[in-house]
C-alpha cells in the first residue's frame, strides 16, 4: 500500500474526519487530503506527528520509499557542560493555571446566558461543556493565546462571506473585546449572536459591517451601546471554505 493509502485506512479505522485529522495536526483539510491521495508527500517530521495523533508507529504509515524520522541522541547528565545544547526560552504565561497539560487544549463551546437588570437584558458569556474542540497546545502558544479564554463556536449564515462560510468552526479570545478598526469579533445584539467586521466611530459608536455586500451595514450610536456586548475576537476559522 502506498502512504496515501495507508494513512486513509488508519483515519477510516479510527473513524476520523479529514476535518478532525486536519484540527489535530493543526493543518488545513486539503492539505490531508492531498496526502491521502498522492498529490503530495508531508515531511517526515509531519509523519511523525501523523504516527502520534492516529495512535501507531511511523513503520505503520511508511511506504518503502520513507524510512522513519531517527530522534536525535539525548544529552547526558554526566557529558561536559560544554555539550549542552543552548535552552531556548518558553513563552511567559500570566497565569500557571492557564498553562495546557498535554498536547492539545480542549476548547469548550461559547454560549451567553440572558438575565434582566437594570430594566434591560444582561448578556453573560458562558464556556459549554459538551462537544469542546481541539487545538495542538503548541500552536496555542505561538499565537500567545490564553487557554482559559478560548471558546468555539460555529459560523452561521453567509453574511461573512468570504471570508467565514456557514459551517465554519471559528476560535474565539474572550479576553480581546477591544475593538481593533477591521477585526472580526463575535457579539451580541438585536437579540442574538453574531459574527462581523467592526469598527469605531467618533463619538464613540460602533460601525457593525459584514463582509457580503448583500447585508446592510449596522451603526450603533454610543447612547445605543448598552445593546451590543462583544464576546471576543475570532482568532481563527477553519471548514471546508464553501466547497
Amino acid at each position: 500500500m502506498s502512504f496515501g493509502e495507508k494513512l486513509r485506512a488508519l483515519r477510516n479505522a479510527k473513524t476520523l474526519s479529514l476535518q478532525e485529522l486536519a484540527w489535530r495536526m493543526n493543518v488545513s483539510r486539503q492539505t490531508i487530503h492531498e496526502w491521502e491521495t498522492g498529490k503530495s508527500k508531508p515531511r517526515m517530521e509531519r509523519v511523525a506527528m501523523l504516527a502520534e495523533s492516529l495512535g501507531v508507529s511511523q513503520g505503520d504509515l511508511l511506504d518503502d520509499a520513507m524510512e522513519p524520522l531517527t530522534p536525535e541522541p539525548r544529552w547526558s547528565a554526566r557529558e561536559p557542560v560544554a555539550t549542552y545544547p543552548t535552552l531556548q526560552p518558553i513563552l511567559a504565561w500570566e497565569h500557571p493555571e492557564d498553562l495546557p497539560e498535554g498536547e492539545f487544549v480542549m476548547v469548550p463551546r461559547l454560549g451567553v446566558r440572558l438575565s434582566a437588570g437594570n430594566g434591560h437584558e444582561q448578556v453573560e458569556i458562558e464556556f459549554g461543556k459538551a462537544t469542546p474542540q481541539a487545538f495542538r497546545a503548541e500552536w496555542v502558544r505561538e499565537k500567545r493565546l490564553r487557554p482559559n479564554k478560548l471558546a468555539a463556536m460555529n459560523a452561521t449564515g453567509n453574511s461573512m462571506e468570504p471570508a467565514i462560510f456557514n459551517g465554519d468552526s471559528l476560535l474565539v479570545d474572550t479576553s480581546q473585546t477591544e475593538v481593533l478598526d477591521g477585526k472580526v469579533y463575535a457579539l451580541w445584539y438585536d437579540g442574538g449572536e453574531r459574527v462581523k467586521r467592526l469598527y469605531r466611530l467618533p463619538g464613540g459608536g460602533l460601525r457593525i459591517k459584514s463582509d457580503n455586500s448583500d447585508f446592510p451595514t449596522v451603526e450603533v450610536t454610543a447612547a445605543q451601546l448598552e445593546h451590543v456586548r462583544i464576546l471576543g475576537r475570532v482568532v481563527h476559522r477553519s471548514g471546508d471554505g464553501g466547497l
